[in-house]
């Protein structure tokens, strides 16, 4: 049966680097859960099948990806993957969210992309 893990319990100041450590422990699926705050990261996230990364509310979640290039959240070759209830910010050339060879029934819902310069 699929768990739910807080990301905050996973220690580092890295909010990328503790939800790949939550996604890892979770093999079956689950939901990652973040709290309202701002979270700087620069590790990129990388979400699998039955992940679903929620924020607590889509305007008490920032998930800001410090790097000028590269992918904050790829949901590759998963299904049932999900994203909602945040908002994620970068900046350079950096992809926001990128979604590839995954299936249909993924979602992304409720949150805000803003100021990378490609989606």
């Amino acid at each position: 049966m699929p768990g739910a893990v807080n990301a905050s319990d996973f220690a580092g100041a890295d909010i990328g680097a503790s939800i790949n450590a939550a996604v890892a422990i979770l093999t079956t699926g689950g939901t990652i859960y973040i709290p309202n705050g701002t979270y700087n990261f620069t590790t990129p996230i990388v979400l699998t099948s039955g992940i679903v990364l929620r924020g607590q509310t889509r305007s008490g979640v920032v998930l800001n990806f410090t790097p000028s290039s590269g992918t904050a959240i790829t949901l590759s070759n998963c299904n049932s993957a999900a994203v909602h209830s945040f908002k994620l910010t970068g900046t350079g050339s950096a992809f926001g969210v990128v979604v590839s060879n995954a299936s249909d029934s993924n979602t992304i819902r409720d949150v805000i992309i803003s100021a990378f310069a490609k989606g």
